[in-house]
């Protein structure tokens, strides 16, 4: 029997696009290394500070869009058809329904 434990598609774009962000950075970088560009340390401070913050930020979309469910993963994403600001308000509610509203009284 076969199961279906298939990754979503937003999931692998976005984590193909990451690679691809990642790996035009490090080109870049190794081509600045072999002819000795005097831009090549800052440019290895960028390719360190990317390879950390890429993969967070990646995780924080995927995040978001689990948070944000299915109909905002389909219609904004994925381009869906007859996306409505409706659907996406109230995604967006369901996000933050959980938050507690600040006080701001002065007494």
């Amino acid at each position: 029997m076969e199961q279906n434990n298939k990754t979503p598609l937003y999931k692998r774009l976005l984590a193909i696009a990451g690679i691809v962000i990642l790996l035009g950075l490090y080109v870049n970088l190794f081509i600045k290394a072999i002819t000795g560009s005097p831009d090549t340390f800052r440019t290895f401070i960028n390719c360190a500070a990317a390879t950390v913050a890429v993969p967070i930020a990646i995780w924080v979309l995927i995040w978001a869009t689990g948070v944000l469910g299915e109909p905002f993963r389909s219609q904004m994403l994925l381009g869906g058809d007859g996306f409505d600001g409706q659907t996406c308000a109230s995604a967006i509610g369901r996000c933050f329904r959980h938050v507690a509203p600040a006080d701001y009284s002065n007494g």
